[in-house]
C-alpha cells in the first residue's frame, strides 16, 4: 500500500500535465486558425472602407505631427499611460502616471496648465468633459484643449483653475455620470464645458444602437463569462475575429440599421443628455456650455495627408458621422449654450486620425470656444 500512493501521485501529475499541454496546443491552434481566417476571409460590408486601397498613416507620422521633435518620446509615453482601472458608473479611469509630457493625478485626471502667480484654490473652476480629444491624445499636458482654454482666459484677465475631466472613449452619458459623481462629492465648478460628438457616434456604429458606451458587447460577454463555465465556452468564440468573420460569411449577414434612422436616435439621446446637464447646471448654480466637435469628415479643406485619413476610414462611419452632424445641428441650433465647431478649422493639416488634432488644432478649437466663455467667467473672492 505504501508504494501505491507515490505511483498514484505520479500518474495524476502526468495526467494533469498532459491535460494542460493538450489545452495549450488546442488554444494555440485556435489562435492560429483565427489569424489565418482573418487573413483570407473578407470583412463584412459593415467594415467597407471609403477606398479599400488606401491605408491610414501612423498617427505619429502624419503631417499634423510633423515638426514636433518631441513626438516619438510622447507616443512612447502615451502607450505607457494607457493603463486603466475600474471606475463605478463610467467603467474605466486612467491609472496615475508621471511623465515628461503626460501626467495623471491620483484621481485619474490629466494635469492642465494653471495660471502662474495665482493661488489656484482661490480661483473659479472650469471643468472640461469629453473623450480622448479633451484628454489630449497627441498633445502635451500644457497643450490640450482645456490647457489652452486656461491660457486664453488668463490672457483676457480672467484666470481660472482648469480641471480636465476628459477620458478616452467616454460618450456623453458617461460624462454626465461623471459630472453627477463630482457634484455628489460636494465639488462645485463655475463653468462646465462639454466637447461632444465622435464617441457617441462611434459607440452607435459599433452596435447599431444609440445611447450606450463603446464596447458594451464586451462587458455583456464578460458578465456572462462570470455566470458559469457553459457561458464562458459560449462567449469564447466571440473574441476570435476570424471565426466571427467566417460565421458571418456562412450565416445570414446581420441587418444594419438605416444610417438616417440611427443618426436620428443618436441626436435624440444626445439632446436628452444635454438637457440633463443643463438641468444640473441650473440646480447647482454653474454655467454649462456645449460644443459639437469637428472631424476629418466635416473639415471643409483637407490638408497634407488628411485626405488619406478620410479615404482609409470606414464608409459607414463617415456617412453616420456626417448624418449625425446634420441632425444634431437641426435639433440643437438656436440653443444659446450649444455651438457647432465642425467648420472652424483652417486648411492646414491638423488631424492625425479622424478626430484627434495636433496641438495647433487644439488651440484653434479653444479659440473658437473662447467667445462663449468670456461673459460668464469670474474669480471667486
Amino acid at each position: 500500500m505504501a508504494d501505491e500512493t507515490p505511483n498514484l501521485t505520479r500518474k495524476l501529475s502526468t495526467l494533469l500535465r498532459d491535460a494542460w499541454v493538450i489545452a495549450g496546443i488546442t488554444l494555440l491552434c485556435l489562435l492560429l486558425l483565427d489569424a489565418l481566417l482573418k487573413s483570407v476571409v473578407p470583412e463584412s460590408a459593415r467594415f467597407a472602407r471609403v477606398d479599400p486601397d488606401v491605408s491610414a498613416p501612423e498617427a505619429a507620422n502624419t503631417d499634423a505631427m510633423s515638426g514636433y521633435d518631441w513626438a516619438d518620446e510622447y507616443f512612447r509615453e502615451l502607450r505607457d499611460a494607457r493603463r486603466t482601472r475600474w471606475q463605478p458608473y463610467v467603467y474605466w479611469k486612467r491609472e496615475p502616471f508621471d511623465g515628461r509630457y503626460i501626467n495623471i493625478d491620483q484621481d485619474g485626471f490629466r494635469q492642465s496648465w494653471q495660471p502662474p502667480g495665482h493661488e489656484t484654490a482661490q480661483l473659479a473652476e472650469l471643468w472640461v468633459l469629453g473623450g480622448s480629444t479633451v484628454w489630449g491624445t497627441g498633445a502635451r499636458d500644457a497643450h490640450t484643449i482645456p490647457s489652452y482654454l486656461g491660457q486664453l482666459l488668463a490672457d483676457q484677465g480672467r484666470p481660472v483653475r482648469i480641471v480636465n475631466l476628459g477620458e478616452s472613449g467616454y460618450v456623453s452619458g458617461q460624462e454626465l455620470a461623471q459630472l453627477v459623481d463630482r457634484l455628489r462629492q460636494g465639488r462645485r465648478p463655475e463653468v462646465v464645458v462639454f466637447y461632444h460628438g465622435v464617441n457617441d457616434v462611434f459607440a452607435a456604429l459599433q452596435h447599431d444602437r444609440a445611447g450606450i458606451p463603446q464596447n458594451e458587447s464586451h462587458r455583456a460577454r464578460d458578465f456572462r463569462v462570470t455566470d458559469g463555465l457553459d457561458n464562458w465556452l459560449e462567449a469564447f468564440p466571440r473574441v476570435l475575429e476570424g471565426v466571427q468573420r467566417l460565421a458571418a460569411v456562412l450565416g445570414q449577414p446581420p441587418e444594419m440599421a438605416n444610417v438616417d434612422t440611427l443618426a436620428d436616435a443618436i441626436a435624440t439621446q444626445y439632446q436628452v443628455n444635454v438637457r440633463a446637464a443643463a438641468g444640473l447646471a441650473e440646480t447647482f448654480g454653474f454655467q454649462s456650455r456645449f460644443f459639437w466637435q469637428p472631424t476629418v469628415f466635416s473639415k471643409n479643406k483637407l490638408g497634407g495627408d488628411e485626405q488619406q485619413i478620410l479615404l482609409s476610414s470606414l464608409q459607414r462611419h463617415r456617412d453616420l458621422q456626417l448624418a449625425v452632424d446634420r441632425r444634431v445641428k437641426q435639433v440643437m441650433d438656436g440653443q444659446p449654450q450649444w455651438t457647432s465647431l465642425t467648420d472652424v478649422l483652417d486648411h492646414r493639416p491638423l488631424f492625425m486620425d479622424f478626430c484627434h488634432l495636433s496641438e495647433a488644432g487644439n488651440r484653434q478649437i479653444a479659440e473658437a470656444m473662447l467667445p462663449q466663455l468670456l461673459p460668464s467667467q469670474s474669480t471667486r473672492d
